[in-house]
């Protein structure tokens, strides 16, 4: 009911029961438990035990032993090794990961010294435990405990400020539903962990930084369930060990994730990170009041230093977003109250990072690169609107600006909330409701929209709030589609005070006659969900599997960046509050590609003239953004395979940290045929399948879902797709006009009207083809004109190229096959001397339609061309504007390419507009299908053959296709 994503893109995770209420300051290890590992001590009540020192046992006063759980059986002592094989984990201090990993068996596994004991050799009495020297290699633990257990308390356990699980083998790896085997309470659903106690108690893992991954796996018992689970038998596939992240104040953040059976697993544990660059041998627990030192889980000797080992495009880290804030507010007098509408990282500029780039790549020295945050805030419940800029290296605030009038800030999830509140309690709207007469127990929903912008009266920032009702013979269900049942007036709310501004009635007739409120006339539901569908019987799994894992490799930079590798492409991802996940730094086989990929804006302009809806025009991005609305996908649901999610953190409005789990997955999908020629002379075929990575992420804008993905191949093609689906925004329509309709709409349920719409899409391209000057061109074919000499027969046609030497928008000829390229002029084609390049597939649609006087057409300043090519400035990044809440146009790229800038040779971006016209039918209600775009960026010259040639030939042994029962025999390839 909110201009925003379902409620799981938003709440923040709390770790889904893993810590329950005991979360009490963390005691210190142990003097026999050196290095960083840190314990959450748990009871059986859920109560702090001992204000967070470790458990007493009551019989004899000692303290239990630094795991922080009593013996199994009563009697029993632990001797070394607790009944696992212990050794020392994750990596010594002082010790350097490797670059790589290599198959090979870890080494047997060392005992502990004797003083792990807890009760002394030979005793069945609690005594004194002496202090041992540290273990070689030891620097932290990994254990299995069932929640429900009956020996209590069970403890929580971190490795070097990394928690550590292993899949069940059910395959669901996230943190609500799977519970079996990561360290922290386990068994947040103990049915699903009770078949365990026929194999063990407690198991606690001294885990070697030497040991691989499997054998981790194995010593945690992590294929048991396989063993005895028919329906799981043999399926290593889906037992993985996964990280975890400590947020702070109970919330956990999954990390990266490692399948048994993926070639990644037979990496040491120093190789995957998961060592020595975590902890410090010896090091004391952090303060806990120090909260930017918890939340990263590091030891006051790691915590994060300015600039420290971070890469200059790693999105914002939690502690850093708090800073950032906390600096802001050290600006005001105290108490001052702050609503932020975003803290993200101030990426530098491109002068600066390019340098630092080229180091990296080519292994020099590091150029040093200030990190810095951007705010935008108002003083909350005002209209007093800032942005700041924050130097995070010299804690310091470098600007702090209040803006100028009709400058909006975006609407954020809290306001939502606060908006929808404000609307379904105020007394007038009350009244409004009541003039329908709607039956006793009707649920009425509120869904506030950014005001829009017509000139008159819209200098304050404003919602427009428009009115539904669930299905009121089904009120209680809470999913119920409202949309299929609009009501005809529309409350406007100041969005600072939240005060009611007016109430507009809105037409329902044929015309802008604006009629009475009358009672409801009743009529049935249409819903989605599939508990109301008739569902088919006849569709059977279509299983995907990767059984040597996957051919990507993804490895974590900071709290929140990733770098991926795949197939000759390399790249960094981020993520961000507006854009979403935005690609830096593409390259393949070590050539510079671009240097900046994201989704800069989108526009959705309505077709109803009649008032309020003409100013009926969202900007997604701009509004709310793609970031902050991000779903959580949920494995076997929103992708299919063997995948990696990807986690983002954003700001919320009291400048916290908000943690978004899996906003992006990561996988690979088979695409068909990438090439094929068989010589008909000998009847052999060579034939290569094409693989795609995609990474894909989710939007839920208000009513609507967009789909977005980048997606690379192995030919070195990368295109950008769009996916819109979701469900139509509706209003009222009067009955009488079910069955003719108007011309602006479509009648898609009884009384309710979907307008035509447009969705424009801008894709900021941001390239470096072989370098950093590059120039745009466009090649067109023409029709030769007959010649005796040169074209006899009039079937010459020629290509021609124009080069775009300043900034301005451009368009397609698709009668001429007009093709935008881009191309380094510097670096040519050994082959044939052409300039190397890419060039731009984008697919025709029809422009804004609302006329260039209207406000809609002056705030969409990109949606007037397919292209538009300007010079680069750092500022520039949507193409809409900085702000398009409310705003009057003058600041997007419409106005930037204006300057008519050089841009020959020279440091370019290049916008790609693309969209759909969308004319609503009955099929797209009361869930449209998905509607796909795509944008593809191809070499042209750029390599000097098929660059997928390498790719091995497709053969029956490596695809393990099988044949339909009773189908026609074919012959396997070979």
């Amino acid at each position: 009911m909110a201009c925003f994503g379902p409620s799981q893109a938003w709440g923040p995770q709390q770790g889904s029961g893993m810590l329950g209420q005991a979360n009490a300051p963390m005691a210190g290890p142990a003097p026999a438990l050196f290095g960083n590992t840190r314990y959450h001590y748990h009871t059986r009540d859920g109560g702090p035990p001992n204000e967070g020192k470790p458990p007493v046992l009551p019989a004899s006063g000692a303290p239990i032993p630094p795991y922080g759980f009593a013996p199994g059986l009563s009697g029993a002592g632990f001797g070394a090794g607790f009944g696992a094989a212990p050794a020392a984990g994750f990596g010594g201090a002082g010790a350097q990961p490797p670059m790589g990993c290599f198959t090979g068996s870890p080494p047997a596994p060392a005992g502990p010294p004797p003083a792990y004991s807890y009760f002394p050799t030979g005793s069945t009495t609690p005594g004194p435990v002496a202090t041992p020297p540290a273990p070689a290699n030891f620097v932290g633990a990994a254990m299995y405990a069932p929640k429900d257990e009956e020996d209590v308390p069970a403890p929580g356990n971190r490795v070097n400020g990394r928690l550590a699980r292993v899949d069940d083998g059910s395959g669901v790896l996230l943190p609500e539903h799977m519970t079996t085997f990561h360290v922290l309470n386990p068994g947040c659903h103990p049915e699903r962990t009770k078949h365990f106690k026929r194999d063990m108690k407690f198991k606690v893992q001294l885990a070697d930084s030497q040991w691989n991954v499997r054998y981790l796996i194995k010593q945690l018992g992590g294929l048991k369930i396989l063993e005895r689970e028919p329906e799981w038998a043999g399926r290593e596939d889906l037992v993985a060990l996964e990280e975890w992240h400590e947020l702070g104040n109970g919330e956990f953040r999954p990390g990266s994730t490692v399948y048994y059976n993926s070639p990644k697993a037979t990496c040491t544990l120093a190789e995957m990170g998961w060592g020595p660059e975590r902890g410090k041998a010896g090091g004391q627990p952090p303060d806990p009041s120090n909260v930017a030192q918890l939340k990263n889980g590091l030891e006051p000797a790691q915590a994060p230093k300015k600039n420290a080992l971070t890469h200059p495009l790693t999105p914002l880290a939690g502690s850093e977003i708090t800073r950032a804030a906390d600096l802001i507010r050290s600006v005001w007098p105290a108490n001052t109250d702050l609503r932020f509408k975003a803290i993200t990282l101030l990426e530098p500029e491109k002068k600066s990072l390019l340098p630092y780039l080229e180091a990296e790549h080519s292994g020099g020295q590091l150029p040093s690169v200030p990190r810095k945050a951007f705010s935008a805030y108002y003083i909350r419940n005002t209209d007093r609107f800032h942005e700041a800029i924050v130097n995070l290296s010299e804690d310091k605030v470098e600007s702090n600006v209040r803006l100028g009038p009709n400058v909006h800030g975006n609407a954020d999830y809290a306001e939502i909330v606060e908006m929808e509140n404000a609307a379904l309690g105020h007394e007038a709207v009350k009244a409004e409701i009541a003039k329908l007469k709607l039956p006793e127990g009707t649920v009425v929903c509120a869904d506030p929209w950014i005001y829009g912008a017509d000139g008159v009266d819209d200098d304050e920032r404003y919602y427009q709030v428009f009115m539904y009702m669930r299905d009121p013979s089904n009120p209680s269900d809470e999913d119920s589609n409202y949309y299929a049942f609009p009501l005809p007036f529309s409350p406007v709310f100041n969005a600072s005070t939240f005060e009611l501004v007016r109430i507009d009635q809105v037409p329902t007739g044929a015309d802008k006659t604006l009629k009475p409120i009358a009672p409801y006339q009743a009529k049935p539901a249409n819903e989605y969900v599939p508990e109301y569908q008739e569902l088919r019987k006849d569709v059977k799994p279509l299983h995907i599997s990767q059984p040597d894992g996957p051919s990507f490799t993804v490895t974590p930079t900071g709290e929140t960046g990733w770098t991926v590798a795949w197939q000759k492409w390399t790249f960094r991802v981020g993520f961000n509050q507006r854009e979403g996940m935005v690609l830096y730094d593409v390259r393949y086989e070590s050539r510079p590609l671009f240097y900046r990929l994201s989704l800069s804006d989108m526009n959705i302009p309505y077709a109803d003239p009649r008032a309020p809806f003409h100013k009926k025009s969202a900007f997604d991005l701009g509004d709310a953004g793609a970031g902050i609305t991000a779903n959580n996908l949920q494995l076997g649901c929103d992708c299919l395979g063997h995948i990696q999610y990807l986690s983002g953190i954003v700001s919320d409005d009291q400048g916290k940290p908000l943690s978004l789990p899996n906003v992006v997955c990561v996988h690979e999908v088979d695409s068909g045929i990438s090439w094929k020629h068989t010589n008909y002379r000998t009847g052999r075929a060579a034939v290569a399948r094409s693989r795609e990575l995609v990474l894909q992420s989710i939007m839920t804008a208000s009513n609507y879902e967009y789909v977005l993905a980048f997606v690379f191949n192995q030919a070195g093609e990368l295109a950008y797709e769009v996916r819109a689906t979701g469900i139509l925004s509706t209003q009222a329509i009067d009955h009488d006009l079910d069955k003719t309709g108007l011309p602006w709409g479509t009648v898609v349920h009884p009384g309710v009207l979907a307008v035509h719409h447009q969705h424009n899409f801008s894709l900021r391209v941001d390239p470096m083809i072989d370098g950093p000057n590059n120039t745009v061109i466009y090649q067109e074919a023409h029709a030769m004109p007959v010649d005796k000499d040169w074209n006899p027969h009039g079937n010459g046609y020629k290509v021609i190229e124009e080069t775009i030497t300043t900034s301005g928008g451009y368009d397609l000829n698709t009668d001429a096959n007009r093709v935008f390229k881009i191309i380094n002029p510097a670096v040519k084609n050994p082959i044939n001397g052409q300039s190397v390049g890419y060039k731009i597939m984008v697919p025709p649609f029809q422009k804004i339609l609302s006329s260039p006087d209207s406000f809609n057409f002056k705030r969409a300043e990109f949606s007037d061309h397919n292209i538009y090519v300007t010079a680069h400035r750092d500022r520039e990044l949507y193409s809409g504007g900085w702000y398009t809440n409310q705003s009057r146009g003058g600041t997007g790229v419409r106005s930037w390419a204006a300057r008519k800038d050089n841009v020959e040779n020279s440091d370019v971006v290049v916008w790609v507009q693309f969209g759909i016209n969308h004319v609503p039918r009955t099929e797209d209600f009361p869930v449209m299908p998905a509607e796909t775009l795509k944008v593809m960026l191809k070499p042209v010259n750029f390599f000097v053959k098929n660059p997928a040639l390498d790719v091995p030939p497709s053969t029956q042994i490596f695809n393990q296709s099988t044949l339909v029962t009773n189908g026609h025999q074919a012959p396997a390839c070979h």
